[in-house]
């Protein structure tokens, strides 16, 4: 393709609306009512709404769907920019293409992470009372620690995001592409600009990346402190959380970013932009991630099943031998989530006539699926095992309402609106550094 050709078809997207658009616009926005609906209701009536609760038995989870899709979202934003960052500081530059989607995902997934936290509080207002009430306590407090991680890494991500974008809108403007509310929304977002800052864009973003990456590191880290610091909850005091929630950050957005690529690949015809050499490469990588990851799950299993104590021991066997709520969830994401795609991945890297990209898809939304059920076996369970000998109350039971199942649905209709609106106010793919590969697909 000449560099006319690519140069159009990733604009297109920002130039031409079709009805599918305004159809997938509209399903969003009653998605969006919907989620202002429920989260009125828990806003009025308090988290007895919510299958959070004790019933007055003192056994239930404090902890339910929102700190898990809390967990899954903060893991997808992680290796989104971490992938975008890895493409700079390697130069594989085959995979510019996809960088920005990366990014977004980052972006976007932290704020469906922050909203998460809001939503799993039941008087959002005070959320500041512990800086303002008790500020002597906040550095002793896991929780603060992911705070401050998190909105440090939105804030190096936004800024990352822009600096790499505003090559982008100074080209679309020189060229004239672009007029009316989008041409004064690229100005506003162009303040001080120069002719020929491009080198300098590229130096700031490559030392951006090198910073990002041991962040990325950091926030999950932390996450996995949240748990795996309070030793009075069986399943969670363990030393090997930190590495073990990175890893499953990575798959998640190694998987999520596949997703995204192949989705835009087939609506916008981008079949000579995303080249499947791209697809390949991303699917495998995360077969790669996906083993390491099922390997870190069967070191912590072997040690909670046959060395740990008997509150430990109780979570696993729940899981996988006595039949209880989890156990299909169990079994079903270690086989069909996860060893399953992973064979498939293994198959396609070894022999390339395997590869096929809808099998790739397929094989991409298992393992995401299945972390997130996964997020959820790791936070729940935990919290339903009575033990005297930890905290005082009988096994309990945890079953989410419709509340919070809309709600948690809902970020993934925000998401989607928030990369729609972006698709129609700038280019999903870096126009000027896809321009400077060259051969593109």
């Amino acid at each position: 393709m000449s560099v006319e050709e690519i140069e159009k078809k990733i604009i297109t997207p920002l130039v031409h609306t079709t009805k599918l658009f305004y159809v997938f616009l509209a399903v969003l926005l009653i998605g969006v009512a919907l989620w202002l609906y429920a989260w009125y209701i828990q806003l009025t009536n308090g988290l007895v709404v919510t299958g959070m609760r004790d019933v007055g038995t003192m056994a239930g989870a404090t902890w339910g769907l929102y700190i898990s899709n809390f967990i899954f979202f903060i893991a997808i934003s992680h290796a989104g920019i971490a992938i975008s960052a890895s493409v700079r500081i390697a130069r594989l530059k085959r995979y510019t293409p996809i960088t920005r989607m990366a990014e977004l995902l980052t972006v976007f997934g932290l704020i469906m992470a922050m909203l998460m936290v809001i939503s799993d509080l039941g008087r959002p207002d005070r959320i500041f009372n512990m800086i303002l009430y008790y500020p002597e306590r906040v550095g002793q407090s896991p929780l603060a620690w992911d705070f401050t991680a998190v909105l440090t890494y939105f804030t190096l991500s936004t800024t990352y995001l822009y600096i790499t974008l505003r090559p982008d809108i100074a080209l679309l403007l020189k060229k004239s592409r672009v007029s009316g509310f989008r041409e004064k929304l690229y100005r506003l977002l162009l303040p001080f600009y120069k002719e020929g800052e491009e080198e300098k864009i590229e130096r700031v973003a490559f030392w951006m990346a090198i910073s990002i990456v041991p962040v990325m590191v950091f926030v999950h880290s932390t996450v996995s402190w949240i748990f795996g610091l309070m030793v009075s909850r069986p399943g969670w005091y363990s030393t090997i959380f930190a590495p073990y929630f990175v890893v499953g950050a990575i798959a998640n957005g190694v998987s999520s970013v596949i997703l995204v690529s192949i989705i835009s690949r087939e609506l916008f015809k981008w079949e000579d932009i995303i080249g499947e050499d791209i697809i390949r490469g991303m699917a495998n990588m995360l077969g790669i991630v996906t083993i390491i990851y099922l390997y870190f799950w069967l070191s912590e299993i072997l040690t909670t099943r046959f060395g740990g104590l008997a509150a430990e021991f109780s979570v696993v066997e729940n899981l996988f031998l006595h039949l209880g709520p989890y156990t299909l969830g169990f079994w079903l994401l270690l086989t069909l989530g996860l060893l399953i795609p992973f064979l498939y991945l293994f198959a396609q890297a070894v022999d390339r006539r395997l590869f096929k990209i809808k099998y790739v898809f397929i094989a991409a939304f298992l393992i995401d699926a299945s972390l997130w059920v996964k997020r959820v076996i790791i936070v729940v369970p935990s919290l339903l095992v009575g033990s005297a000998s930890l905290l005082p109350y009988l096994p309990g039971v945890y079953i989410p309402t419709w509340v919070e199942w809309t709600i948690v649905s809902a970020t993934f209709v925000l998401m989607a609106l928030l990369y729609l609106v972006f698709v129609k106010l700038f280019p999903l793919v870096p126009i000027h550094e896809t321009l400077e590969v060259g051969e593109v697909g």
